[in-house]
């Protein structure tokens, strides 16, 4: 009996001192100097983008970048009902980020898209408009990291 549990706790330990990591656990830790963020377009999805990209902006990194930000966003009425209120939006959002390091330019591009049914209450429609536009920041700011680690 206490043979088993001697061999049930060694391996125990053998198989948690692997060497396991998290695959993304060392992409966490790199940070950027933004020297400069400018926004111009839709102001809410700009104001996430800025908080998203704090986390990352540290003074003291090698790695300098100006970024340049415009952003649109557009609401569409995709169906309407027999009375012609709109049923359904399809809700774009792009982006192009102009980034600087040095003598280097490069430009790039995300767009995203997502349908919203309209909801009975206002106040709903308007709090899962502002969720989307939260996601789609997010979805932006993962897409610009992933650039800016990549970027010679």
């Amino acid at each position: 009996m206490q043979r088993n549990l001697i061999i049930i706790i060694l391996s125990s330990f053998f198989l948690f001192s692997c060497g396991y990591t998290p695959m993304y656990s060392k992409n966490i830790k790199k940070k950027f100097d933004f020297q400069t963020l400018n926004f111009a377009g839709d102001k809410d999805i700009n104001k996430i983008l800025k908080l998203n990209l704090d986390r990352y902006d540290d003074k003291s990194s090698e790695k300098k970048f100006k970024i340049s930000t415009t952003t649109k966003y557009e609401k569409n009425i995709v169906t309407k009902n027999s009375e012609g209120d709109a049923t359904n939006f399809d809700l774009n959002a792009s982006i192009i980020f102009t980034i600087t390091s040095g003598d280097i330019e490069k430009t790039f591009i995300f767009s995203k898209n997502s349908l919203m049914k309209k909801q009975t209450n206002k106040y709903e429609e308007i709090s899962f408009e502002r969720s989307i536009k939260k996601n789609f920041a997010a979805l932006f700011t993962n897409n610009l990291i992933f650039e800016l680690y990549n970027f010679e």
